[in-house]
């Protein structure tokens, strides 16, 4: 995932570079007003383009997770989805924090990022909790919404569910989702 965060940014200076060679041409008196509009929306599709790639490398590898540790990541990942989701959402910390592995941090991370945005999409939840228990063993994160609940024994149609059980196997970590009508943990 590193790998790919760092070659999306790399191949985003390319982007760039094509945007200022596109001004250029843009700028240029001697270009028809024809090629000019099409330079303009290429400009702009070189925008989106450079703004998605940024988005993807950040969502891949978010820097905070690097820099600032699990939690400073789960807090801007919560505070996102309090935001823009509309979820009202706590996160609670207890015991003494302290870094995991840089996997273990990734996996719990993109565990509880799925685990809201079910929470959003699919729950229909009003009310979300992320809570980060630190014990002598390690980590223990739960996550719980007031949504609607599935049944738990119906096989997942999409990859959110499996992929959080796949993330927490590869780490050596258990999983586990209880859920009913009033919501899911």
């Amino acid at each position: 995932r590193r790998r790919v965060a760092r070659e999306l940014h790399d191949n985003a200076q390319s982007l760039v570079l094509l945007s200022r060679m596109l001004a250029e041409v843009n700028d240029d008196p001697e270009v028809p007003a024809s090629i000019g509009e099409r330079v303009e929306a290429l400009q702009e599709l070189a925008r989106g383009m450079l703004e998605e790639m940024r988005r993807t490398s950040r969502d891949l590898r978010p820097p905070v997770l690097d820099d600032l540790g699990l939690l400073a990541a789960l807090e801007w990942v919560v505070g996102r989805h309090a935001s823009f989701g509309g979820l009202d959402v706590a996160f609670v910390v207890e015991g003494p924090p302290r870094r995991l592995d840089p996997q273990t941090e990734l996996a719990a991370f993109r565990i509880a990022q799925e685990a809201l945005a079910n929470a959003e999409k699919h729950a229909d939840a009003e009310e979300v909790e992320v809570r980060a228990r630190f014990d002598e063993l390690g980590l223990l994160l739960e996550i719980s919404d007031d949504g609607r609940g599935f049944d738990v024994s119906t096989p997942p149609s999409g990859f959110g569910l499996t992929g959080m059980r796949e993330r927490a196997r590869l780490v050596d970590a258990s999983f586990s989702v209880t859920s009913g009508p009033d919501g899911t943990v």
